[in-house]
């Protein structure tokens, strides 16, 4: 997905964001919903203790930095231009469905929008994500399908085995058996789902990626990344 254009505004050259990467909280609440009562409780434990909030951000695009992401921000007017060092958080780039770049029970909150159906391996990623968490940590993870045909529109696919006339398993079908992790209905589209995530101390999917399709290389026109897996024996 482009991060903007350069495009001429009566006479002037001026840098226009895609709106896909639109990112405050007026979409956030539209896409995953109030995710303030989680932070707002943390904030009150942090400050029952006396610890400094810190904010962190994963990007897999080699080419974001600070410099674009201050740009960014103060033309959504997230920010201004007298707060937004302080509140910049530290960006690393990383393919979270390989390695989330932080140690053990490092994260008390995580949020992740727009950004699942793009990852290679889910499931990793998912396990990732549990593993950084806190002991009360919790995860909030938009999950999206994809606009594309039948056969590529599910891009979290699960499969018992590999033999023919076998049907996949759905993810929401396949969670029921943990205790830590249910979906939410997304309000934004019926084929979304909001994944709440919490802390296991033992969080394994068994599953084993076979393969991953990126649906933007089968046409300009659909996005996102097919991940096709089986139950590990």
């Amino acid at each position: 997905m482009a991060k903007y254009l350069i495009e001429k505004i009566k006479g002037k050259k001026k840098r226009v964001w895609s709106s896909g990467r639109n990112r405050g909280l007026n979409e956030l609440s539209q896409r995953i919903g109030n995710i303030l009562p989680p932070i707002d409780n943390l904030l009150k434990i942090k400050k029952k203790y006396g610890e400094k909030i810190q904010t962190y951000g994963i990007n897999y695009e080699k080419d974001w930095n600070l410099d674009l992401i201050k740009k960014f921000g103060m033309h959504q007017k997230l920010f201004s231009k007298e707060n937004i060092e302080s509140h910049l958080p530290q960006l690393s780039i990383a393919d979270a469905g390989i390695k989330i770049p932080y140690k053990n029970k490092y994260f008390d909150f995580i949020f992740s929008q727009a950004t699942t159906q793009y990852i290679a391996d889910k499931a990793h990623f998912l396990e990732e994500v549990n593993r950084v968490l806190t002991k009360q940590g919790i995860a909030i993870i938009e999950m999206q399908n994809s606009k594309s045909p039948p056969g590529y529109e599910n891009i979290f696919e699960i499969w018992k085995s590999k033999e023919k006339n076998e049907k996949p398993i759905l993810f929401k079908d396949f969670i029921k058996g943990y205790d830590n992790i249910k979906i939410n209905k997304s309000s934004q589209s019926s084929g979304w789902s909001i994944v709440i995530l919490k802390k296991s101390k033992t969080f394994k999917l068994g599953l084993r990626l076979v393969y991953s399709i990126d649906l933007h290389k089968i046409n300009s026109e659909w996005w996102g990344t097919k991940s096709v897996y089986v139950l590990k024996k």
